[in-house]
């Protein structure tokens, strides 16, 4: 994936979520605004990476040079598990922000469960 397809992917999940920050005025809108690009650069980051151990898979072979041969759990996999922590952490700390007394999902929860497995 190139720069200009990860900014449009950014920017898509950043207009999904920005309803969020629509709620909210003052301090608390410009947190829920940094907590939304935090959301949509991770997103649309584990999207990218997601697609490439689909095509590449989640391990990779490896040869020190010192005689050493076998395979190794692919970087990318550790990036993935890294991001996904920082995404749920995320998404933790907007739910703070919501107001969930009412029955149903929300777009928050909606788009969170895209990334669900």
């Amino acid at each position: 994936m190139n720069e200009e397809t990860r900014r449009k992917a950014i920017k898509k999940y950043t207009k999904q979520l920005k309803g969020i920050a629509d709620q909210h005025e003052g301090e608390t809108k410009v947190v829920v605004m940094m907590l939304i690009n935090r959301l949509a650069y991770l997103a649309a980051y584990l999207d990218e990476i997601q697609d490439d151990t689909l095509a590449s898979g989640v391990v990779v072979p490896y040869d020190n040079g010192g005689g050493q041969k076998g395979v190794r759990i692919s970087p990318a996999v550790n990036v993935y598990t890294a991001y996904a922590k920082q995404f749920t952490a995320s998404v933790k700390q907007l739910q703070s922000f919501l107001d969930i007394t009412k029955e149903g999902t929300d777009a928050l929860q909606d788009f969170a469960a895209k990334f669900k497995k």
